[in-house]
């Protein structure tokens, strides 16, 4: 009998992810609806977007079906082309929570930096922000 050396299990803990597959399907379902409701009230049809974004008709079908959660990078280009913020892409813009975080000089500060980030990431670190902003209530 060959004796396998198992390696020890570490004490620390491995940290759970900030943002889970259910809240990340959630965050993509809610980002389909807001395109869909933005591009009808402002009478394109998917062919007229994925030409003013230079992609073809399915890469909205895939957005707009809320299956695929987009790169940051990808919601600016949609943004730009709809003449809309992100914001109105990723939430509901009359949250008053979310008016007082995009009026927040410090916001406009790291902007450069987040538009680097996924969409992951970008939750990420929002859901971190949020605990430290709690702690120190």
């Amino acid at each position: 009998m060959v004796e396998e050396n198992i390696p020890e299990q570490s004490s620390q803990q491995v940290p759970s992810p900030v943002i889970s597959p259910a809240s990340s399907l959630q965050l993509s379902q809610l980002i389909a609806k807001n395109l869909l409701r933005i591009r009808k009230t402002r009478h394109l049809s998917q062919n007229n977007l994925a030409e003013k974004l230079g992609v073809n008709r399915s890469y909205l079908t895939k957005r707009e079906s809320g299956h695929i959660l987009p790169h940051i990078a990808q919601l600016e280009r949609i943004a730009a082309s709809l003449q809309v913020s992100i914001l109105e892409l990723i939430a509901n813009p009359r949250n008053p929570q979310i008016q007082e975080f995009y009026a927040n000089p410090f916001t406009a500060a790291i902007m450069p930096f987040i538009h680097n980030l996924n969409t992951e990431q970008m939750m990420s670190i929002l859901a971190k922000a949020k605990l430290l902003t709690a702690k120190g209530r």
